[in-house]
């Protein structure tokens, strides 16, 4: 089977640090730090506050830290209050010249 998936998974799977260029390098990291901003600008919402509330008790294995929170839960639980903390303001990250999305949703 020879799928987009499939491709695109083979193609991370082959990826070394070393063959991405510098500036997508460059560019990442500051996509990452701005959507760990964003995410702790977000921790003292009243909103985010209950969805936290509710992941700590829904409980879990303890796989995944909750931004700004040291909280750890289970990885699905803990990307859901991840997103949900970057997303919360919406201040995320955009990249208008290539396509209005947000690259920090992936």
């Amino acid at each position: 089977m020879n799928s987009i998936t499939h491709t695109m998974a083979r193609f991370a799977l082959g990826l070394q640090y070393e063959d991405i260029p510098a500036d997508a390098v460059h560019e990442a990291k500051r996509f990452l730090l701005d959507s760990v901003g964003c995410a702790l600008a977000a921790v003292p919402n009243e909103d985010m506050q209950a969805a936290h509330r509710y992941i700590v008790a829904l409980g879990g294995t303890p796989e995944a830290t909750v931004i700004g929170s040291g909280h750890r839960t289970n990885i699905a639980n803990g990307a859901l209050m991840n997103a949900l903390l970057v997303r919360a303001l919406d201040y995320n990250d955009i990249y208008w010249e290539q396509d209005p999305s947000h690259p920090s949703d992936v």
